[in-house]
């Protein structure tokens, strides 16, 4: 995903050249390490969801989708229970936040339940299925940037707002 092989088309005719895409792809996802994020399992997550898309040798598209989506719900998980609450799932969390009306239903929460329900919907991202879903790396990247923009999202407004 990270890697890419093109046709050699200059002093070589016929040969291929790899060519890094890694850091043009995925350099979004600094931004969330450099925003200090108080959890340290948030970063982790991830930095394991640009793992799995940046190992040319093991590209796990549904192992970096659950690793997004898991870094938010550390995130929400953290937030909830510095204020005494705890939340056992991103539904939960979800809930939470629909009920302390903090965010806009239609570009907060709408989004954030599109990703809980495709986690659990699509096979072998949350759970093991006999099925493999056919999982593209633009899916993992919308993914990871989805989950990017909610945590820097959350993390600016619940840090303006405590």
């Amino acid at each position: 995903m990270g890697y890419r092989v093109e046709q050699n088309n200059s002093h070589y005719p016929g040969t291929a050249k790899v060519v890094v895409y890694y850091d043009e792809l995925l350099a979004d996802n600094d931004k969330i390490l450099n925003s200090d994020i108080p959890y340290q399992s948030v970063i982790e997550s991830i930095q394991a969801a640009k793992k799995y898309l940046s190992d040319p040798q093991n590209i796990d598209i549904a192992n970096s989708i659950l690793s997004s989506i898991k870094a938010v719900k550390g995130y929400l998980k953290g937030y909830f229970k510095s204020h005494g609450k705890n939340p056992a799932t991103l539904d939960d969390c979800i809930k939470e936040l629909q009920k302390q009306k903090v965010c806009p239903e239609e570009i907060i929460i709408k989004p954030l339940k599109s990703l809980y329900i495709y986690r659990h919907r699509t096979e072998n991202v949350a759970h093991g299925s006999p099925l493999t879903a056919e999982l593209s790396n633009e899916d993992a990247l919308l993914c990871n940037e989805m989950a990017i923009s909610l945590i820097n999202y959350f993390h600016r407004k619940f840090t303006v707002s405590c």
